[in-house]
């Protein structure tokens, strides 16, 4: 099936609308990506958040809808994680928990696995918490996508999540897309906070 990024879709006016605009629907286009990321601190985050958006794009349009959860939170909590995703029309096989240490901060490792799960699952929109949650976490969360969607688009984080500097790469060191084709470079058109 080919991919439509962009749809119309039939909005219907009530009464009183209808009659001061003359008509009793309007079409509207609007944009529907490929594939969307959600990354979802804890789990029910990314329901709690963004699940009317989830479901809209992911059963109703279509997009194939990954969620990472960052943080690991046990065995029931999972299922639960994985139960909400088949609900709200996710890929269950694409989506899954990183168990990242987010809470001890931030470093080279995070920032890696991070930056090679956008070039893996190469999303056209990435969905995260707000900068300003009031929760730590999500700030961290935040703040750690948004500098790895940076570093995905370059050559910088590879497989073992190390930073490669321009003296190693001109070394050759670099064996990112020439070996794992999946991991060349990628930028979603945008990220949106939820």
């Amino acid at each position: 099936m080919k991919h439509e990024p962009f749809r119309k879709i039939r909005v219907a006016y009530n009464g009183n609308a209808s009659r001061v605009f003359g008509r009793e629907s309007e079409e509207i286009p609007i944009v529907v990506p490929e594939r969307i990321l959600v990354f979802a601190p804890h789990p029910d985050d990314e329901t709690i958040s963004c699940g009317g958006t989830i479901y809209k794009y992911g059963k109703m349009f279509g997009s194939e809808v990954a969620v990472l959860l960052v943080k690991d939170s046990g065995k029931t909590r999972l299922r639960e994680f994985v139960l909400a995703l088949g609900l709200l029309g996710c890929d269950t096989k694409r989506s899954r928990c990183l168990g990242l240490d987010i809470d001890g901060g931030l470093d080279d490792e995070i920032i890696g696995k991070l930056s090679n799960a956008i070039r893996e699952l190469r999303p056209q929109w990435i969905f995260v918490p707000h900068p300003e949650d009031r929760h730590r976490t999500h700030r961290l969360v935040s703040s750690a996508v948004l500098e790895s969607v940076y570093h995905a688009g370059s050559r910088t984080y590879l497989d073992d999540s190390r930073y490669y500097n321009p003296h190693q790469l001109k070394a050759g060191l670099y064996k990112g897309p020439a070996t794992r084709p999946l991991l060349s470079p990628w930028l979603p058109m945008g990220v949106f906070y939820y």
